[in-house]
């Protein structure tokens, strides 16, 4: 399969009007970026001690936990985030991050449609856990790794490193990886590493932060139809890396359809079954991805991991589920966090053929019966069809 379509930009300016926050007793959260000026938006979240960082194609902002709104920033163009350092007007699927190693917060984007054809990397890092303030910025070529174009990027961090992966334009998936000590003190992007991982698929999830078991991971899906996700982990990500991966069967799925919504023929483009959201938490991954070519629902994973590979165990499942609210109703573009003690939540969007497209949400309590959540909530809910050029989504995030 072929990267998906970078996102465009219909109409609108980036929305910088007040602010409600709304927390009625069955539902949480306040409103964010209002409007970014795209399609998709590609929302991504970032929680540290005190602060939510949200970034979207064509802003980054900054809030407090109780909602209060602190800053904006543009994305792109000269008066954006990396504006000093010459970034063009086409910076598109951001991804933000708390590292609680080193107490900041991390946005990664790509930029591409440059005169040069060069792929770039942006990296941002915050000079302390406050947002507000000074950022480290860096604006890298990867052309070697991504060609003319680096899509749908991801990012995640431990004690020593950072690693990005994304969908290339010449379709070599590749593990970079980053010192970190040189981003947080914002002397020095250095590579060191950058690790040709065969596959057969694009943007396999990584989780954004890992734990003590010495290895990053990433899981991916298999192409059409598909009975097993595939784990990979990366060792001793600064010196000599060391790849393992674990074919791990899972309930035969199918790449997804397009969900229908009310009051309009189009249809939202779910693109395939990637991996869209991977988290770790204690000694588990906790996946989720929309299958089923017939009527697409998100599905979830935990995948219990043993201590693989280090300790020589097989990674199994531990429980899993799909998001089934009812005959006809479809669920997609999910996204999952868990806490080592092992509660859960998860989001995705939801329609029908006589449903707006809506947000939702629903958690479980590690005391509650494997394999499932406790009834959803919804958040928003539209007023009326979403036709832009068949894009919703694409991303998400809990934390």
């Amino acid at each position: 399969a072929a990267p998906h379509e970078p996102p465009q930009r219909p109409r609108g300016a980036i929305g910088r009007g007040p602010r409600a926050v709304e927390t009625p007793d069955d539902a949480i959260g306040f409103d964010g970026v209002q409007n970014t000026g795209w399609t998709p938006p590609d929302p991504s979240l970032a929680v540290g001690p005190e602060h939510v960082v949200q970034v979207t194609n064509g802003a980054l902002a900054f809030f407090e936990k109780d909602g209060t709104f602190l800053e904006q920033r543009p994305l792109e163009g000269e008066a954006g985030v990396w504006g000093d350092l010459g970034t063009l007007d086409f910076v598109f699927d951001p991804e933000a991050l708390y590292d609680p190693h080193s107490g900041r917060f991390f946005v990664m984007a790509s930029e591409g449609l440059t005169p040069d054809s060069k792929a770039r990397l942006l990296l941002a890092v915050s000079d302390d856990e406050n947002p507000v303030g000074a950022w480290f910025t860096f604006r890298i070529d990867v052309s070697d790794v991504g060609a003319s174009l680096f899509d749908s990027p991801n990012m995640a961090v431990d004690e020593s490193a950072l690693y990005v992966t994304g969908d290339p334009a010449n379709g070599t998936w590749t593990v970079q990886i980053w010192a970190k000590a040189g981003l947080v003190d914002g002397s020095s992007a250095t590579r060191v590493n950058a690790i040709a991982v065969p596959t057969t698929t694009q943007s396999a999830g990584p989780p954004t932060i890992v734990g003590g078991t010495g290895a990053m991971y990433w899981v991916e899906h298999e192409e059409g139809f598909g009975d097993a996700v595939r784990l990979i982990a990366v060792r001793d990500p600064l010196e000599t890396p060391q790849v393992d991966t674990f074919v791990l069967p899972v309930e035969p799925y199918t790449f997804p359809e397009d969900p229908p919504q009310q009051g309009t023929f189009s249809r939202p483009d779910t693109f395939d079954a990637r991996l869209w959201s991977v988290d770790f938490a204690g000694d588990s991954l906790w996946a989720t991805h929309h299958v089923n070519s017939t009527s697409v629902r998100a599905r979830w994973y935990e995948i219990a991991l043993g201590g693989w590979p280090s300790s020589g165990a097989e990674p199994t499942i531990a429980q899993w589920g799909e998001v089934l609210p009812g005959s006809g109703i479809r669920t997609y573009f999910p996204a999952i966090g868990a806490d080592a003690d092992g509660n859960a939540m998860i989001t995705f969007s939801r329609s029908s053929s006589s449903e707006f497209i809506s947000m939702a949400t629903a958690m479980r309590a590690a005391t509650d019966p494997p394999g499932t959540f406790r009834p959803m909530v919804i958040e928003r809910i539209n007023s009326g069809p979403y036709t832009l050029f068949g894009r919703w989504g694409d991303y998400a995030s809990v934390r």
